[in-house]
């Protein structure tokens, strides 16, 4: 048991790949009213979680907690803007009940959405690592990206979020790019876009069905405005602690 901190709210934001309903991006994301400042964990998608499952606990990867959800309610006829639903509140139970934290609200965007949101926004000045190129017809994944500093529309920065080859340490280097991807885009969309603007686009009917969240459009813009009050240097993110093992079901 614990005391929750005045105007203190916890989202999880997940990111879902609409060919493998899998949630290969997922980050819980602190706002705290009070003192202006947000927190970010990030969760990388190979995090090993307990179940119980038949009376035994086995072990598999926290991306595969939505998309087993999902699937068992698709299968069971719900539809899919239900089974979306029903799936996200499994895995903020899991999340919740694994980390010791309570989730007040979630969003889901797919990959269409987020390549909206960036696009909406201008497009984003970052600089690439390293040279990216990767083809996956069977998801409709073209990765072609060089290195150094530049303009990145949204199918680009897809491109960067999803890359996963190429990082000596692994996930663990990607989340770090990934933290320094956000930082930049929290920074120049606060810096380009003004507030009525962000408003509007969150109000746009075609960018909201690409999206499923437990928040009312009212919750939404209430949150949004609160988020534009947060200085750059008051928004930091972390990546969850962990080490990498051997997968315990090999």
């Amino acid at each position: 048991p614990y005391e929750r901190k005045e105007g203190y709210y916890t989202f999880l934001i997940a990111g879902v790949d609409d060919v493998s309903m899998s949630t290969d991006v997922m980050m819980l994301a602190s706002l705290d009213t009070e003192n202006k400042k947000i927190h970010v964990v990030q969760l990388p998608r190979d995090t090993f979680v307990n179940a119980e499952v038949g009376g035994f606990t086995t072990v598999h990867r926290v991306n595969a907690v939505f998309t087993g959800e999902y699937n068992r309610q698709v299968n069971k006829g719900i539809s899919q803007k239900t089974a979306k639903t029903l799936a996200m509140q499994a895995l903020c139970d899991r999340l919740e009940t694994q980390l010791c934290i309570t989730i007040d609200e979630y969003v889901l965007i797919n990959t269409s959405g987020f390549c909206s949101i960036i696009d909406a926004v201008g497009g984003i000045n970052f600089d690439v690592p390293f040279d990216m190129f990767y083809e996956d017809p069977e998801q409709d994944l073209y990765i072609d990206l060089k290195a150094g500093y530049q303009h990145l529309d949204g199918k680009q920065c897809e491109s960067l979020i999803r890359y996963r080859d190429g990082y000596s340490r692994g996930d663990i280097e990607r989340m770090e790019m990934r933290a320094d991807f956000m930082s930049a885009l929290f920074s120049q969309v606060k810096a380009n876009i003004n507030l009525d603007t962000m408003l509007n686009l969150i109000r746009d009917k075609a960018l909201l069905q690409k999206m499923s969240t437990s928040m009312s459009l009212v919750d939404l813009l209430a949150y949004v405005k609160m988020v534009y009050t947060v200085r750059d240097a008051d928004m930091d993110i972390r990546t969850i602690a962990g080490e990498v093992v051997q997968n315990p079901e090999s």
